[in-house]
């Protein structure tokens, strides 16, 4: 017993310490992501929310355009009234 306590010596403090230190970012390297790897539904259920956000924007923008050229012509419409009536 006492031969190994004499090996055991010969680690100083430091040295302990750099070895545990190893050891934890060892440790910490094999843990890997904790997301989990997503499979061929997952993947293309993605691509259909990604398509329908796509379709309702692009809805969304024309519904825009539509009602802003019909209240540019309703303005029309009534400069043109305006006009004739004066």
């Amino acid at each position: 017993m006492k031969v190994i306590w004499n090996e055991l010596k010969c680690f100083s403090m430091p040295m302990a310490m750099l070895v545990a230190v190893a050891g934890a970012v060892a440790l910490a390297g094999c843990g890997g992501s904790n997301k989990e790897a997503e499979g061929p539904a997952e993947q293309a259920g993605e691509k259909v929310d990604k398509a329908t956000e796509d379709t309702k924007d692009k809805a969304n923008d024309a519904a825009e355009d539509a009602k802003d050229k019909a209240n540019d012509t309703a303005d029309d419409m009534k400069d043109k009234a305006d006009d004739a009536t004066h």
